[in-house]
């Protein structure tokens, strides 16, 4: 083949060879070095209220270690759903999308390096009118364990930090409410993982022995509906080997709703209508037992809306 035949083949050859180098580089994830390069722009992109999600997923820890708990702080990263959310800033690098934001309205977006950075406006937001996992305190809130009698729980903020390691129970908070029996058994905000690994903020209450565990919480504004969602940590639910645990909720005594969470449902969302309650003020409580203790260790979060 003669020189000049041979050029006709290799310069469109070498052509789509250079797009695909390029294809391939600009599709490769920015690195450490890139992420704190667009940290301050990204930074200055978020306002008050928005929910910060990377794309792909398995990126987001890279975003965190780079923008900090002022952007991404763990109510929202371990959030319980994306419905309580108006608005959200969307970190998109190698042309991924994030999978919780893909179907929101677009209201901005904005490219620079590897990054393209989105704010979205969600279709389904609805407003929240009381967090119970967020006032799980001692001025808010109470708790008690009842076999034959009530016992009540003590409010601390320096109970002993226990965190159970690979194969081990959730961390159980230095501020929780203590109660008398085993350690195990109190009511604590902590991080669960869900059947995907995923993080899930909620109030630990493991079922004791006999009778209930209850968390009470005084003069809470009352939307139409209470909606929640319970679950345990994945390592133990996926044995399907534990006994049903029932979430009980009350309102001024009065029972509205319950949810028998049995191993295998996974991080399950339920809701409750007030009916009479709704727009009022009241006493919420929240009662879990099972008929078996052993690894009974429901985790559930609830508001009202």
């Amino acid at each position: 083949m003669k020189l000049s035949h041979l050029a006709f083949v290799l310069v469109p050859v070498l052509g789509l060879a250079e797009l695909g180098a390029h294809v391939y580089f600009a599709r490769r994830p920015p690195n450490e070095a890139q992420w704190r390069e667009a940290a301050p722009r990204i930074t200055s992109l978020r306002k008050p209220g928005d929910l910060v999600v990377v794309g792909p997923q398995w990126a987001e820890p890279a975003a965190r270690m780079v923008l900090g708990d002022s952007m991404m702080p763990v109510r929202d990263v371990a959030r319980p759903d994306e419905s309580r959310y108006e608005t959200a800033l969307e970190i998109s690098i190698a042309g991924q999308r994030s999978k919780y934001t893909r179907t929101w309205r677009e209201l901005e977006k904005h490219s620079f390096g590897k990054f393209v950075v989105r704010r979205l406006q969600n279709p389904g937001y609805q407003k929240v009118s009381y967090d119970f996992v967020d006032h799980l305190n001692g001025v808010d809130a109470s708790a008690l364990l009842y076999d034959t009698q009530e016992h009540p729980c003590s409010w601390s903020d320096h109970a002993q930090l226990y965190a159970g390691g690979l194969g081990g129970p959730p961390t159980f908070p230095s501020t929780r409410f203590v109660c008398p029996a085993p350690m195990h058994v109190f009511a604590g905000v902590t991080v669960v993982e869900d059947q995907d690994y995923l993080p899930r903020r909620c109030i630990m209450m493991h079922a004791p022995d006999k009778g209930h565990i209850e968390a009470r919480f005084r003069d809470v504004p009352l939307g139409n509906e209470i909606r929640g969602h319970s679950g345990m940590r994945m390592i133990v639910e996926r044995e399907l080997a534990g006994a049903p645990i029932v979430l009980e909720v009350f309102v001024d005594g009065q029972k509205i709703g319950q949810d028998v969470h049995l191993d295998g449902e996974w991080w399950k969302p339920w809701r409750f209508p007030l009916g009479a309650f709704a727009g009022k003020r009241g006493e919420v409580a929240f009662r879990v037992s099972s008929p078996r203790e052993s690894q009974r260790q429901m985790c559930w979060e609830a508001d009202t809306r």
